[in-house]
């Protein structure tokens, strides 16, 4: 896929006034998603191995977690989409955490939500600025 086309898949963090940030903010993601995740508990995020599109960097993780009820949840997921560097969030689902209830406002939740991170690869910049 070109620059183009993963562009056109985040339409949405544009709103948001999220950046695409340099290449490497890992380290910054990871603080985001800590703070996005302190209201979850029992969090597992599976990191997928990076790829390049052009000049971006785009990371993808699977991030599960446990919340009090579907209204935390939602709010989770919504503060993991409105951090300040560009993401998408590819697929998200929520399913009663015991099957003994059936009220999702008020029972535990489990989600499973697929997040993308990019960055801009920046090899041009590192190559003009790397002294001989």
């Amino acid at each position: 896929a070109d620059m183009k086309a993963v562009l056109d898949k985040v339409p949405e963090s544009e709103k948001n006034g999220a950046q695409i940030p340099d290449y490497d903010n890992f380290e910054n993601v990871l603080d985001e998603l800590s703070v996005a995740l302190s209201n979850a508990s029992d969090v597992k995020i599976n990191f997928s191995k990076e790829t390049v599109s052009k000049d971006l960097i785009i990371r993808e993780m699977q991030v599960a977690f446990f919340a009090e009820n579907y209204a935390v949840a939602k709010s989770i997921i919504s503060n993991l989409y409105a951090g300040p560097y560009k993401c998408d969030i590819s697929k998200a689902t929520l399913q009663l955490a015991d099957s003994a209830t059936n009220d999702i406002t008020t029972a535990k939740v489990s989600a499973l939500v697929n997040i993308v991170y990019y960055e801009y690869s920046g090899s041009e910049q590192k190559d003009t600025n790397s002294a001989p």
